[in-house]
């Protein structure tokens, strides 16, 4: 999309409303609906900006993973009130094939078309722009955005929710030239995997289990894995939401950090996942493999005891540990004196106020929102946090 005049530096108009949320993940439409819905905010003086149209990240890995069933709950989305997916899939007649288990997790094409039809709801697709923020100077009454196309931009406020840490996690002892691919890795398309020849995956938590459970209905999988199972039904303990912004606020950031790791849940599945790799194992279209550790021979790879052909071998081994969009909030924690823990995340406010005008939602808001932040949860939390 063109940059909408009112945000150009050269626009005389008031900064007031004007709203730049980097980020067209989950966290940054919800947003983006909530100040619509919930303040009034007209929707021409909100601009989401990501190299990514809205949700196309989100829909890229969650299809990578083979997801049939999301991991979260039915209230769990970008709508506004929390009922609003059931009442979507009531309305459509498909209430009977919608959900799975317990907490009526939703399945994923279901959950995607509701997405796209509060995107197409709110114009969202029209208050997007291709682009990627660089930095940020603060002026009288708000921010000079820069981009990486080299334009800049007016905004009273601006929101960092840049999702997941860019980098993805690879495993050491795997050279980088070899024939592997990772299943978050946006460019990778796994439904264009040629062949029916066996193939490994790397990785036993959802990500891995839920490729393993797609692949397996046309061809035999290794799942390796460095522990059992961790069978829970979220990735957080469920405990947490009830209490978080409450006890959190009361601990220094090294404090934060360790309760956070106490309550994250790491590596996990969910019981449906487990009981479904267990069928597919006793079907033989699935094997387990547990070691600690590989070792690359070229053509072929050593895993514990065990040597596999890479055809590819599929990496699930989730995103490097560090703070989304790094490099920015390193540039902005330095140039603007913000504070950040030790582990290099924003400490803000319970509003999620880093700085006048500045906020932070998605896993950079962890240190206040806890274990869930870059969850669908996490995002409702942090927009009902950032507009009080």
């Amino acid at each position: 999309m063109n940059i909408p005049v009112n945000f150009a530096t050269q626009s005389p108009s008031r900064l007031t409303d004007r709203w730049i949320i980097i980020g067209a993940g989950i966290h940054g439409t919800h947003l983006a609906t909530r100040l619509v819905h919930d303040k009034g905010v007209s929707q021409d003086q909100i601009l989401l900006v990501d190299p990514y149209p809205p949700l196309e990240l989100w829909k890229r890995r969650t299809r990578n993973t083979g997801m049939r069933y999301l991991r979260s709950s039915e209230t769990h989305h970008i709508g506004t009130g929390s009922s609003s997916l059931r009442r979507w899939v009531k309305k459509r007649g498909l209430a009977s094939q919608a959900w799975s288990g317990k907490y009526s997790c939703p399945r994923r094409d279901l959950f995607n078309a509701h997405c796209d039809g509060v995107i197409a709801e709110y114009g969202l697709h029209d208050r997007w722009a291709q682009d990627r923020v660089v930095d940020l100077q603060p002026e009288d009454s708000g921010f000079l955005v820069q981009l990486a196309s080299g334009r800049e931009l007016q905004a009273e406020n601006v929101v960092l929710a840049m999702g997941q840490p860019a980098g993805l996690q690879w495993p050491e002892w795997i050279p980088p030239e070899a024939d592997a691919r990772h299943l978050l890795d946006p460019d990778f398309d796994l439904t264009q995997l040629e062949g029916d020849e066996p193939i490994c995956i790397l990785g036993g938590g959802m990500t891995g289990s839920q490729a393993a459970l797609s692949l397996s209905k046309t061809r035999r999988v290794h799942l390796l894995l460095r522990h059992q199972f961790r069978i829970q039904d979220f990735d957080f303990a469920t405990d947490w939401a009830a209490f978080a912004f409450s006890r959190l606020s009361r601990l220094d950031g090294q404090q934060r950090r360790s309760l956070i790791r106490q309550k994250k849940l790491l590596g996990s599945i969910n019981p449906k996942t487990s009981s479904d790799l267990a069928a597919r194992c006793r079907s033989g279209a699935l094997s387990l493999h547990q070691a600690s550790e590989g070792t690359w021979l070229g053509s072929t790879f050593r895993w514990g005891e065990e040597e596999f052909r890479s055809s590819p071998l599929l990496l699930a081994t989730g995103f490097i540990k560090s703070p989304p969009g790094g490099g920015l909030v390193e540039i902005l924690s330095r140039k603007l004196d913000l504070p950040v823990s030790p582990c290099g995340y924003p400490l803000t406010g319970p509003d999620l106020r880093w700085t006048d005008g500045l906020y932070v939602m998605g896993a950079l808001a962890e240190l206040n929102v806890g274990p869930c932040s870059a969850n669908i949860l996490g995002a409702r939390l942090a927009a009902t946090a950032i507009l009080g």
